[in-house]
């Protein structure tokens, strides 16, 4: 045989021999033991006993990564929610500030007029152009006064839901920080599997999976907490008094 096609031989058996290795080695790295089951993400926690990790870890950690990443969705949502809840219950209570200003106005200007036209015995008195009787004078103060009674508290109300929108805001900001730092150790985890050839230190593996179930558990109540209190909702949260209908 000559020389040349002697060599031509040999390389082309070495070319054969490094490609059915490589094809070996990445069946391997994406086999049963690599790679996650179809439908991994909605299995069960249950599912996940300490032998269903040992055979399938890198399943196991892309499953518990999967399901950080919904809760973290979840929690960025009820952010929203929860900016937009805020946003409204300040501009009622803008409006309500606004209104209670102008209704304060109106029964301090009142009261003053009535008693100085009592004083004075000059009846009927005038005010914002329209001319009142005292009992007209009487009842617009007793409407007044009424309405401020009726609604000072209820600016402490608004307070007190800010006060739980921001109360929650923080926890759930602290949650999805917890997921994010959970994230990163599952990601060191999938990445020492992978280099292990599938091979996962299975105390490591554990100790994943208890921090996994504690992070859940301690987030599993979080979609039942308290919701923000429920505010009375009447027309004149929403919009700025009729001074006039105060004055009738």
């Amino acid at each position: 045989m000559k020389p040349a096609l002697l060599l031509f031989l040999i390389l082309a058996i070495l070319v054969i021999g490094w490609l059915m290795r490589s094809r070996q080695l990445s069946h391997h790295l994406a086999g049963p033991g690599n790679t996650a089951p179809v439908g991994f993400t909605n299995k069960p926690a249950a599912d996940w006993t300490p032998e269903h990790i040992a055979k399938d870890p890198q399943g196991y950690l892309q499953w518990a990564d999967q399901r950080a990443q919904d809760q973290i969705v979840q929690r960025q949502e009820r952010l929203a929610a929860l900016a937009q809840q805020r946003a409204d219950i300040g501009a009622r209570r803008q409006t309500l500030e606004s209104n209670l200003s102008d209704v304060q106005n109106i029964h301090d200007r009142m009261e003053r007029a009535y008693r100085s036209a009592d004083d004075e015995d000059r009846w009927p008195l005038s005010m914002a152009g329209q001319s009142f009787s005292r009992e007209r004078a009487k009842a617009v103060i007793d409407r007044t006064q009424l309405y401020l009674d009726e609604r000072k508290s209820l600016a402490q109300n608004f307070d007190d839901a800010v006060a739980r929108v921001d109360q929650m805001t923080v926890q759930i900001k602290k949650d999805i920080d917890d997921l994010n730092n959970l994230r990163d150790h599952l990601a060191i985890d999938l990445e020492k599997v992978r280099l292990n050839n599938g091979m996962a230190e299975l105390d490591q593996l554990h100790s994943t999976q208890a921090e996994v179930e504690t992070t859940a558990n301690s987030l599993i109540g979080l979609d039942h907490n308290p919701a923000v209190p429920d505010l009375p909702t009447t027309q004149s949260d929403h919009e700025r008094i009729d001074i006039n209908a105060m004055l009738k």
